[in-house]
C-alpha cells in the first residue's frame, strides 16, 4: 500500500437534506492522499449537540492533518522525517512524537507475530521491488545478504534511548550493541524503516481521533483503509463492500465478494491482498508481500483477507499478517481472538475455484453469488416508481455483473429490460445500499448510484 504522496484538495460534497431530520447533519468531505483518494463521511449531531464546523473547515483540518502525516511517515516525499532517517540522518527528537508512536506500535506487531510483520525489512521490500525502489530480481546471495542486515531484531525497542545529547535521533544509535558490531563506520544509512504494513490504517486512526475530539459519533474514514463507527444517514451500521480478489480486478466496488456490516461500535475493517501488486518475470507470478522471516515473496493460496478489528492500524497489521502466513495459520491466528478480531479469508482451492471462510464474529450481511434464480416482478415504466404497475412476473435467472444485477434472458421484446422490481426489492439510484468498498488499493465510496438495495439477495427459488 502506498503512503501519502500528496494533501492537495479535489472537493467537498455536503449530503444536505431540505428536511429538518438526522439525515440533514450528514456532509462528506474528499481530498487527495496516499496516491489515491480519501473520503469521510461524518454526522454533523454529535454526542453533546451538533458539530460547529462546516464541511469546508472540517477539510481543511483533516488536510492539514495529513499533510503532517506525510511529512512525517512517506517514503515517497524525499522531505519527510522517514525518508531523512532512512537515508542516515538524524532527526530532531521534538518533532518525532508520531515517529515513535508508530514505531513503538510496530515493534508490538513485530513481537506479536514472530517477526512476520516487520518494519525495519525496508531493503529487503526495496530489493524486490515492492518498496521505495524498484530493481530486477535478486539473486539467492543477495536475498541473503540483505536479509541478515536488516529487521527490528537489530533495533532497540525503546526509541528515546537512540536520541543524543543534542536531542536528535540518530539511526545508528538505535542499534542494538551486538547490532553495531556487524555495521561498517561508513555505512551511511544502518536502519531502514516502511511503515507500508500499516500507516494508511494508522492514518485513519488519526483523523477519528481529530472527529472524536469534536464530538463526533458517526463516521466513516477511508484513507485507502477503513474506520467507521455509529450508523450511517440511513440511521443503519455502515456496510462495506469486498472486493472479488482475481488478477486484473483493478477497479474497486465492480465485483463484490461480499458485504460486511458493522454494529455500531468503532471498528478498522481492511482488506489485503496480492491480486494488484504483483509483478511477472520469466512467466511467474511474484506478489508484492514478502515474508520478512525467508526473505522471498510468499507462494499459496490465499488471495485476501479482510481482518475487523478495534482500530484501523490493528486491522491494517493484522490483514497483512494474514497474508504473510497463509490460509490455515491465518484461520487459527483469527480464531484465536475472537474479542478482538474478525476475519473473511478468499483463497483458491485445489481445483482453483475461489473460496471463502469466514469467522463467525464477521457479519457477512450478503454474499454474492454468480447467479440467482429469483422471483422477478417488471414495471412497465421503470420512472414511475409510485404506480408500482406490474405486467410480468415469474421465476428469472439473473447475474451479478460488474456490481449490477443482469437478466441473463430477457422476457419479451415487448417489455423494457430495465426493471425495478426483484422479489419485492425496489431498485432505486437514490438508495445507499453500500457505504465504502474495501480494497487493497483504495475505498470508494458506492455513492447514491447503486442499483440494488439492502434487502439484495432475493429469496432463490
Amino acid at each position: 500500500m502506498k503512503i501519502l504522496k500528496a494533501a492537495a484538495a479535489i472537493f467537498i460534497a455536503a449530503t444536505l437534506a431540505a428536511s429538518c431530520d438526522n439525515s440533514s447533519r450528514y456532509v462528506l468531505i474528499q481530498g487527495y492522499a496516499q496516491g489515491g483518494t480519501y473520503s469521510v463521511k461524518l454526522n454533523l449531531n454529535g454526542e453533546k449537540g451538533r458539530i460547529h464546523k462546516n464541511a469546508a473547515v472540517l477539510k481543511t483540518e483533516i488536510d492539514s492533518i495529513l499533510n503532517v502525516i506525510d511529512t512525517t511517515l512517506s517514503g515517497y516525499n524525499k522531505g519527510s522525517l522517514l525518508s531523512r532517517f532512512n537515508s542516515g540522518k538524524s532527526i530532531p527528537s521534538a518533532r518525532y512524537d508520531m515517529f515513535e508512536d508508530i514505531y513503538t506500535r510496530a515493534y508490538d506487531y513485530y513481537e506479536e507475530t514472530g517477526g512476520a510483520l516487520d518494519v525495519a525489512s525496508a531493503p529487503l521490500f526495496d530489493l524486490w521491488g515492492f518498496g521505495f525502489t524498484r530493481d530486477s530480481l535478486p539473486s539467492e546471495s543477495q536475498v541473503d545478504a540483505v536479509r541478515h542486515s536488516c529487521g527490528m531484531a537489530r533495533l532497540k525497542r525503546d526509541m528515546h534511548t537512540a536520541v543524543d545529547a543534542e536531542g536528535q535521533l540518530n539511526p545508528r544509535n538505535l542499534l542494538t550493541d551486538s547490532a553495531k558490531v556487524f555495521v561498517n563506520a561508513d555505512v551511511t544509512s544502518p536502519v531502514k524503516l516502511n511503515y507500508n504494513a500499516i500507516a494508511q490504517g494508522y492514518s485513519c486512526d488519526v483523523v477519528a481521533d481529530y472527529l472524536y475530539s469534536l464530538g463526533v459519533k458517526d463516521m466513516l474514514v477511508d484513507i485507502g483503509e477503513i474506520y467507521c463507527d455509529g450508523v450511517n444517514q440511513q440511521g443503519q451500521p455502515w456496510k462495506v463492500g469486498v472486493d472479488r480478489p482475481f488478477d486484473g480486478n483493478n477497479n474497486p466496488g465492480a465485483d463484490l465478494d461480499g458485504i460486511w456490516q458493522g454494529d455500531g461500535s468503532p471498528c478498522g475493517i481492511v482488506t489485503s491482498g496480492n491480486y494488484r501488486k504483483y509483478y511477472v518475470k520469466d512467466g511467474k507470478k511474484y506478489a508484492h508481500t514478502i515474508d520478512p522471516r525467508t526473505g522471498y515473496p510468499v507462494e499459496h493460496n490465499l488471495l485476501s483477507a479482510t481482518i475487523v478489528a478495534k482500530n484501523a492500524t490493528d486491522a491494517d497489521a493484522f490483514a497483512t499478517y494474514c497474508m504473510v502466513i497463509g490460509l490455515e495459520e491465518a484461520k487459527k491466528f483469527i480464531e484465536s481472538r475472537p474479542d478482538d478480531i474478525a476475519g473473511y479469508l478468499i483463497y483458491s482451492d485445489e481445483n482453483g475455484d475461489m473460496k471463502e471462510w469466514a469467522s463467525e464474529n464477521f457479519n457477512l450481511i450478503k454474499k454474492q453469488p454468480d447467479s440467482y434464480l429469483v422471483s422477478v416482478t417488471i414495471q412497465s415504466d421503470f420512472r414511475e416508481f409510485s404506480s408500482r404497475r406490474n405486467v410480468w412476473a415469474g421465476n428469472f435467472p439473473v447475474s451479478f455483473i460488474d456490481g449490477k444485477l443482469k437478466l441473463d434472458t430477457e422476457p419479451s421484446a415487448n417489455f423494457m429490460t430495465a426493471f425495478t422490481i426483484i422479489g419485492e426489492a425496489v431498485f432505486s439510484e437514490n438508495q445507499h445500499v453500500i457505504d465504502a468498498i474495501c480494497s487493497t488499493l483504495f475505498v470508494a465510496d458506492f455513492g447514491t448510484n447503486t442499483t440494488f438495495t439492502s434487502d439484495f439477495p432475493p429469496s432463490t427459488t
